[in-house]
């Protein structure tokens, strides 16, 4: 996950830097808020957090793409993951 992929991924839930502190807190794996901050301002944060953060935002249906993943003219991205029926 990229610091931009994360600022998306925040807007598609319309989740705040505290929604995600928070969220991540839910999920046993607590993230400080000026963590989030660091690293969406492309800040080094630890490998361990960014797990957390990105593996708490996949919980909530967000799905990463990588460049090239899905067309070779393609960026990183995010999206949200199909729902059975859809």
């Amino acid at each position: 996950m990229t610091p931009t992929q994360c600022r998306a991924a925040r807007s598609l839930l319309g989740w705040s830097l505290d929604r995600l502190k928070e969220e991540t807190k839910l999920s046993g794996d607590e993230v400080a808020r000026v963590t989030i901050v660091n690293f969406e301002k492309g800040r080094g944060v630890r490998d361990d957090r960014v797990r957390a953060m990105r593996q708490t935002l996949e919980s909530a249906g967000v799905v990463f793409i990588g460049e090239g993943e899905v067309s070779r003219e393609g960026g990183q991205g995010v999206r949200f993951e199909r729902q059975q029926g859809d």
